[in-house]
């Protein structure tokens, strides 16, 4: 932990494991985490857990043009639960892609290339399938479009816009 003044300061992890869930997790030794009043700076912070791996890398301020960049590969849903458990949600599945996500102070654009295999919802079968979003400049939209398919039929179907900008 570095102190950089009375509002910023930074953080990095060297030779470090952390325990989710009862499972271990390395994080590598080239990150570095800058936190200030207006801002947040991650560089390469990367956990690893035999194939799995969450990478954030990026910054958010309310510069529309910084971004963080989020990328898992064969991630284990089950981890999110610790998250969502409270609020009634469980999910299970592998997850693989890419989400970015910036302009967190104006109207939060969240892109995203995803590959989702065995999800399961709240104990209902959902299957395999893709989320991607991007954003249409034009619209000043997010187009969403999400499919699922279970034993061959499309068990979850979701396409359209979503405006951040309207009330």
């Amino acid at each position: 932990l570095t102190v950089k003044g009375k509002h910023k300061f930074g953080l990095a992890f060297f030779n470090s494991e952390i325990v989710i869930a009862d499972s271990a997790w390395t994080i590598n030794e080239n990150n570095r985490i800058i936190l200030d009043s207006n801002s947040i700076s991650v560089h390469q912070f990367v956990m690893n857990r035999n194939k799995q791996s969450l990478t954030i890398d990026g910054a958010l301020s309310r510069s529309k043009y910084d971004k963080m960049n989020l990328i898992l590969t064969e991630f284990d849903l089950k981890y999110i639960n610790l998250l969502t458990h409270s609020i009634g949600i469980d999910i299970d599945g592998i997850v693989s892609g890419e989400a970015v996500i910036s302009d967190p102070f104006n109207s939060t654009i969240f892109t995203s290339n995803l590959t989702i295999k065995n999800t399961i919802f709240n104990k209902t079968p959902i299957g395999n399938g893709f989320l991607s979003s991007t954003w249409d400049v034009n619209k000043e939209a997010i187009f969403i479009n999400c499919k699922f398919t279970n034993y061959g039929e499309e068990s979850l179907g979701l396409k359209g816009y979503y405006y951040p900008n309207s009330k």
